[in-house]
């Protein structure tokens, strides 16, 4: 990870995570709701410049079973996902159409690469153990999204960082963020020099 990445990381975490999530929970009467763990998720584990920071929280007895919450707070946004460990097993499970309709498994990788900041869960899942399972979904959900999308978005490298990370982690049999994984990410956000990633 380079220092650049560090330095605005640890800025943000600053704001207490867990505390504020605690306090949502309550507001939404969730008392029986446990924190398992938190994680980062999203562009800012690659990117040197991320728009807001993402954060997972895995609860158990999370009865709403998943809920997105926003703050804003030093000019820094925060999304925050919370999900019951049990929405998340079916997220993670491709047999599971409900999840998959709602493109949800295009995301689940970043369960396998998250950088934990609170807790611990581990179901035993391994990304790496189901290789052709996502290359398969990732063909499926390819052809539906560009189906759907303005040719010019099909154009832009965002559109394609999902696809990259999940197709360079299987080609590197490897959750390792690895420096070549973080520039090409970062180019494809950028939509800069990436057209040989693209093709």
């Amino acid at each position: 990870m380079n220092d650049i990445r560090k330095r605005k990381t640890n800025k943000v975490i600053a704001m207490d995570i867990k505390a504020h999530v605690e306090d949502v929970l309550i507001k939404m009467r969730e008392n029986d709701a446990e924190i398992v763990e938190i994680y980062k998720t999203g562009s800012q584990l690659t990117r040197r410049d991320p728009h807001d920071y993402d954060y997972e929280i895995i609860c158990r007895n999370f009865k709403q079973r998943f809920k997105i919450i926003q703050h804003k707070e030093n000019d820094y946004t925060y999304d925050m996902f919370i999900i019951d460990e049990k929405a998340l097993e079916y997220q993670l499970d491709f047999n599971d159409e409900y999840y998959t309709q709602y493109r949800l498994k295009l995301f689940n990788y970043l369960f396998a690469i998250r950088e934990s900041i609170y807790g611990h869960y581990n179901n035993g899942w391994n990304m790496l153990d189901h290789r052709e399972e996502y290359e398969q979904y990732v063909i499926k959900i390819y052809d539906i999204n560009n189906s759907k999308v303005n040719p010019n978005t099909v154009k832009n490298g965002k559109f394609y960082i999902h696809y990259y990370m999940i197709l360079k982690l299987f080609e590197n049999n490897s959750l390792e963020l690895t420096d070549e994984i973080i520039e090409n990410a970062n180019a494809l956000y950028s939509n800069e020099n990436c057209q040989h990633l693209i093709d």
